[in-house]
């Protein structure tokens, strides 16, 4: 992928990213080049963005998302489902993701804990962060 399906792929989840020609090259170091980016997440929030490009300019040209910019790559789903499981152990014994809305960053989640019992939650992500609320 080079820079500019790089930047294209972020903007498809939802982010606002300056033109590639605007990207400001702070480093080049063994073949690679760091360029910062300004970019606003999906919830708003205005960053400086890292990406390394290998092959910089030429048709070979691989960019990568780099730091906080590449955690931010996964989808809703991957990152709820990853927090998910990271849930068990303990008291709770497997957790299912469903009805994952990606828009709005909520999902229920079923929990089947050591105990038998099956509990229903819901996990919604704000500001990068889970709340994981049980339904009653």
């Amino acid at each position: 992928m080079n820079k500019a399906e790089l930047r294209q792929s972020f903007v498809e989840l939802g982010w606002e990213v300056e033109p590639v020609a605007s990207w400001i090259k702070v480093s080049k170091v063994q073949g690679k080049a760091k360029y910062d980016v300004n970019v606003a997440s999906p919830d708003n929030v205005f960053a400086t963005a890292q990406v390394i490009v290998a092959a910089d300019g030429s048709a070979a040209e691989i960019a990568m998302p780099s730091g906080s910019w590449e955690a931010a790559a996964t989808t809703f789903d991957e990152a709820v489902r990853a927090y998910a499981s990271g849930l068990e152990g303990g008291a709770v014994f497997a957790v299912a993701v469903t009805d994952i809305n990606e828009a709005d960053e909520v999902g229920l989640a079923t929990a089947y804990m050591n105990t038998g019992s099956v509990e229903n939650y819901v996990i919604k992500r704000r500001a990068g962060a889970f709340s994981f609320n049980r339904l009653l």
